[in-house]
């Protein structure tokens, strides 16, 4: 099973990228696979192919990780950004501000999570919510600079206030994300959902 833990967002923030999505369409045609808006997430650790078994394990590990934080407040940035670089982008995204919270989070899901046997990021990590990928083939020069400069993202603010364990199902028209377990921040162990 293909599977991801990531911070969820509020139906108001996914509202202003659906926004911003439908600009970057205007100007970027078929180059680029969007992400449907009410799937974005802020992603905190990406797993693979894991077996169902483990599962459970991963689960009990974040119950225990999210009663340690509460929520925090995060804004969206107004700019777009790029991987690898904005002159030759595969990946556009959005960045997050937070304060560095999500980043504390991300390394104590790492920390969490090695004791089963996940690789550690070895890439520092960057708070950002994907909004589309260059499609293989494609031609990235509509998507250079100006275009993207020119893409004003709301920076609207927000609370992240749940830690979910993803399912990834991959299909022809996209990835289909089915939560396995959802944890609230800061709620007692005997608490989580």
């Amino acid at each position: 099973m293909r599977a991801f833990i990531a911070l969820p967002l509020p139906r108001e923030v996914q509202a202003v990228l659906s926004r911003t999505i439908n600009q970057l369409e205007r100007l970027c045609g078929r180059a680029v696979r969007f992400v449907p808006a009410g799937q974005i997430h802020l992603t905190v650790k990406f797993l693979g192919d894991i077996d169902e078994g483990q599962a459970p394990q991963i689960t009990a590990g974040l119950r225990a990780l999210v009663a340690s934080y509460a929520p925090w407040p995060a804004q969206l940035q107004s700019k777009l950004g790029a991987f690898p670089n904005s002159s030759a982008p595969r990946v556009i995204w959005v960045g997050v501000e937070d304060g560095g919270n999500a980043v504390t989070v991300q390394r104590s899901v790492e920390d969490a999570l090695d004791g089963f046997g996940f690789e550690q990021e070895q890439r520092q990590f960057t708070p950002h919510l994907t909004l589309g990928r260059r499609r293989p083939g494609k031609d990235s020069g509509r998507l250079q600079g100006r275009a993207m400069e020119g893409v004003v993202v709301e920076p609207i603010s927000f609370f992240f206030d749940r830690l979910v364990f993803f399912q990834s199902i991959l299909a022809p028209s996209g990835a289909i994300h089915k939560e396995i377990s959802v944890h609230v921040l800061g709620r007692p162990l005997s608490e989580s959902v």
